[in-house]
């Protein structure tokens, strides 16, 4: 399948940029991501779904949500476990999770479905 090859490849160059892509976004702020966390009961158990380095579940703890991020991108993952207390990352792809029903209350996807074909847009979300 040509679509997977091609997200292979964006994992390759997140895998590549990792401490200098981590960087880069680190201190960005989304005004969407507090308007979404403002939405959820407190302690509510959100998923990062691609989580990169952690940026966002951060910020999602910070608002004293439970979060569970996920990403295919090992180096960033490696970040996020070692820089960011709280969250459980785990490598995952987002159109294949294998949580139960109802396991989030929420979930966050920041600039996640752009890296994949859009005919797997909807596996994604469903």
């Amino acid at each position: 399948m040509n679509h997977d090859k091609d997200l292979v490849k964006t994992i390759v160059v997140y895998n590549k940029l990792g401490v200098a892509y981590a960087n880069r976004i680190a201190n960005i702020r989304l005004p969407a991501l507090y308007q979404f966390s403002a939405m959820l009961p407190k302690h509510a158990k959100v998923l990062d779904a691609g989580c990169a380095a952690g940026r966002d579940s951060t910020l999602l703890k910070e608002q004293g949500l439970q979060v569970v991020g996920v990403d295919l991108s090992t180096v960033l993952l490696d970040i996020a476990r070692k820089e960011v207390i709280g969250p459980i990352f785990r490598e995952q792809d987002i159109r294949t999770l294998n949580f139960p029903a109802e396991s989030f209350d929420g979930v966050w996807a920041n600039a996640v479905l752009l890296n994949l074909a859009r005919s797997d847009v909807p596996d994604a979300l469903h």
